[in-house]
């Protein structure tokens, strides 16, 4: 739970200080692989209301946070956690290269027809990728297959009270993913 809230604090504020304008900048126009924006800069004003821009900001660090999340559980018993916080930072700025591929206006997969709901290619592929990168680097736990008995299980209880958390959030964050259930954007939602 530290590690989340280590991702949502300093994955945040490095989202927020630079990885936004990364992703989403318009300062080099038609650049469909990264982005320039200023720093602390939250959306273009020539595109959206201000209001609008803050939110979808917030919606677009949900993304960028969850992808270094599920580096996370990989990572698990192989780092301190200074040097975790480390790698949320860097994380967090590395992703928002391939949103800006996809989920750009003019990112370059965008433009080749490349269609992504709720994360599923930029946020798991990345994480992904990055959790498998980090395993190799951290190699297993230190005494993990070295011990005569398995090690006591977790909490069942605990397990089962998170997964319907989690199942429960992410109904509403799938959804939200359509950026609307209005009009036909309904139908997408509920898939």
């Amino acid at each position: 739970m530290i590690k989340n809230a280590v991702d949502v604090i300093f994955g945040g504020f490095s989202f927020y200080i630079v990885g936004y304008g990364l992703s989403f900048g318009d300062m080099l126009p038609d650049n469909g692989f990264i982005g320039l924006g200023l720093p602390f800069s939250v959306g273009n004003d020539n595109h959206f209301d201000q209001g609008y821009n803050y939110t979808y900001f917030i919606f677009q660090l949900a993304f960028s946070t969850t992808t270094t999340t599920i580096v996370s559980g990989a990572m698990i018993e192989r780092t301190r956690l200074e040097a975790y916080i480390i790698f949320s930072v860097v994380n967090t700025i590395q992703s928002s290269f391939p949103v800006r591929w996809v989920w750009a206006q003019n990112g370059f997969l965008r433009k080749l027809g490349v269609i992504d709901v709720a994360g599923g290619g930029v946020v798991h592929v990345v994480g992904g990728i990055t959790g498998l990168v980090a395993t190799l680097i951290l190699r297993p736990r230190h005494r993990r297959y070295k011990m005569k008995r398995a090690p006591p299980m977790g909490s069942p209880t605990n397990v089962v009270l998170g997964m319907f958390m989690l199942w429960w959030g992410w109904l509403g964050f799938n959804c939200g993913s359509t950026q609307g259930v209005t009009g036909l954007k309904w139908a997408l939602a509920a898939r």
